[in-house]
């Protein structure tokens, strides 16, 4: 997807809630670039007790890795490709992915609460459309067959009718968008 027509999807007067994927462990390094450019962002942390041999340390990890939440016009856009440690907007064939401010708030509000919180993967169904959106096979859209071990997802190639066991970790997978709009709706 070229950068001209992810920007066209932005609203060039007012800003939207957008996911920016990434590299790995860059979360905070992107969010404080963010500040010095005075992009609006949110960087949802939690606190997590680690233990190495007799030491007992608390660390402050984010909430979903690999993912850090802008709140940008088509101008801010830009800035954001100028900064080091992204590796593009989340978008679903095509489409960026826009994060209503409800969903923003309710994360703010529960990790304001003091509640345990734990991230878990969504459960998918067999025969269900996914498409993967993270590692070397992002953008391969196919059918979910079965979880066969820790990180192995078997898939079903519908161009060719095969059936794959694939070593990804299921945060990588989501539902085709389309194909679960047209099932609403029918």
């Amino acid at each position: 997807m070229s950068i001209k027509s992810i920007a066209q999807q932005i609203p060039s007067n007012a800003p939207n809630w957008y996911v920016v994927r990434t590299q790995l462990r860059c979360e905070k390094y992107l969010s404080e670039q963010f500040t010095r450019k005075g992009i609006n962002h949110y960087l949802p942390i939690i606190s997590h007790t680690r233990k190495w041999g007799r030491r007992i340390a608390e660390v402050k990890l984010p909430l979903f890795p690999n993912y850090i939440f802008v709140n940008i016009n088509r101008k801010e856009y830009i800035q954001i490709l100028d900064c080091e440690g992204h590796l593009g907007f989340v978008n679903f064939g095509g489409d960026l992915s826009v994060v209503r401010e409800e969903e923003i708030n309710l994360i703010q509000r529960i990790l304001g609460s003091g509640e345990i919180i734990e991230v878990m993967p969504i459960e998918w169904n067999q025969g269900e459309e996914v498409e993967i959106v993270g590692g070397k096979l992002t953008g391969i859209k196919a059918k979910y067959l079965q979880h066969t071990g820790r990180n192995n997802v078997m898939i079903e190639l519908q161009s060719i009718g095969f059936g794959l066991t694939v070593n990804i970790d299921l945060k990588y997978l989501q539902r085709d968008k389309r194909k679960a709009l047209q099932s609403r709706v029918s």
